[in-house]
């Protein structure tokens, strides 16, 4: 599909809002997933807290990147 206009600075940072907040809602879901895990699968608990800490961390880190941007360009 072709665009008639590039994507403004604004409709970029509500793609890139849209994203951490997916990484986050992912990462807590993992969380949640992993705290409510079997006792016997404790090393697929603990593997999935990892993920579940990477993705929370990118996703708050997309935000503050995206936030920052916005507070320094306009």
């Amino acid at each position: 599909m072709h665009l008639s206009r590039s994507p403004t600075p604004f409709e970029w940072a509500l793609a890139l809002y849209f994203v951490a907040v997916l990484m986050i809602g992912f990462g807590i879901a993992g969380l949640v997933v992993a705290h409510r895990a079997a006792p016997d699968k404790e090393a697929a608990a603990l593997a999935l807290e990892y993920r579940a800490f990477w993705f929370l961390g990118l996703g708050v880190g997309v935000a503050l990147i995206t936030w920052i941007s916005r507070k320094l360009t306009t």
